[in-house]
């Protein structure tokens, strides 16, 4: 299935992508960064995931069904920057003379990271799987599921969130390391790419850095700012 799916809804249960789904939810909305920029509305417990892996599962539909949960909700959304959006908007802001932090410092490409073997999607579908292997054996056992249910989803959904913006603060963050290698200065002593990536710490995949080195001028004033900041 793919990353992007647009997900079902199983009664109480709403796991779909949509403007504005039965509970009220409109996600890009909920998602909105404040100041704005360009993002992609990430749903930090994936649609696919929880679709494919939770909501049409038969042996726990009965529980699903009677779950009230949204993914949808503010709570499991997080605004993100783009790869390219990021370095354009890094060498705008160099050519205007801005080497201040942007509203987006500190959070990983929704492009970068998000699908594959060893990506952040693997990592849900891998929980998902997990959380419904639990509800297998609650059924079992005649227990009360579809509160545990929703208990498990959002703990999970609030530790990822977490973990999302910790590892877009790897090393010294995204602004400070892209700034660093741009101008020709280490800013951490790691990859400079380990906080772009949404993948886990051992899961990154290496990338070059996209942009040439800037001038001498410019390249004494960002190693400055690197100096001052780190």
């Amino acid at each position: 299935m793919a990353s992007h799916g647009k997900g079902i809804e199983q009664k109480q249960f709403c796991a779909l992508r949509t403007n504005k789904c039965k509970d009220g939810n409109e996600y890009r909305e909920n998602c909105k960064p404040s100041p704005l920029y360009d993002y992609r509305a990430h749903h930090i417990l994936c649609v696919a995931s929880v679709t494919q892996y939770l909501a049409t599962v038969s042996t726990i539909l009965p529980i699903v069904e009677q779950t009230k949960w949204c993914i949808n909700k503010k709570s499991n959304m997080l605004a993100m920057p783009l790869w390219g959006m990021f370095m354009k908007a890094a060498l705008q802001r160099h050519e205007a003379g801005n080497f201040t932090a942007p509203s987006y410092n500190k959070i990983p490409m929704h492009n970068y990271g998000h699908t594959g073997t060893t990506s952040y999607k693997t990592e849900i579908d891998n929980k998902m799987i997990e959380i419904a292997q639990q509800m297998e054996e609650s059924t079992a056992a005649h227990k009360n599921s579809a509160k545990k249910l929703a208990a498990a989803l959002n703990g999970y959904r609030g530790r990822m969130k977490g973990e999302l913006k910790r590892r877009g603060g790897r090393g010294a963050g995204t602004h400070v390391e892209w700034q660093g290698v741009y101008g020709g200065v280490s800013a951490a002593d790691h990859a400079w790419y380990m906080p772009f990536s949404m993948a886990d710490d051992g899961d990154v995949e290496p990338r070059p850095f996209p942009c040439k080195k800037a001038s001498s001028a410019t390249a004494a004033k960002i190693a400055k700012l690197v100096k001052n900041l780190l």
